[in-house]
């Protein structure tokens, strides 16, 4: 359970105001880095799952595209648990 969230509640791009201006999608393996808070609020708003939009930030990922168990797509999101 990620601290200070009521049990069961998914968590939103509106809980990350004013505790984040970028949300971090970090992978050792590909390089990726993060995206602007600003910039998802104004493409999925407020009140939209934070982790909903995790398929299309890692679409384009050949190591998620080829699912394979060998060397698995390692993208990873280390701000929420340590925000919300």
């Amino acid at each position: 359970m990620l601290s200070n969230a009521p049990r069961g509640r998914d968590h939103l791009f509106g809980d990350l105001i004013g505790k984040l201006d970028l949300l971090r999608i970090e992978c050792s393996k590909c390089g990726r880095s993060g995206h602007r808070l600003a910039d998802l609020l104004m493409r999925y708003g407020r009140n939209e799952k934070v982790f909903a939009f995790t398929e299309e930030v890692t679409a384009n990922c050949a190591r998620k595209q080829g699912r394979s168990d060998n060397d698995p797509c390692g993208a990873v999101f280390p701000d929420p648990p340590r925000v919300l």
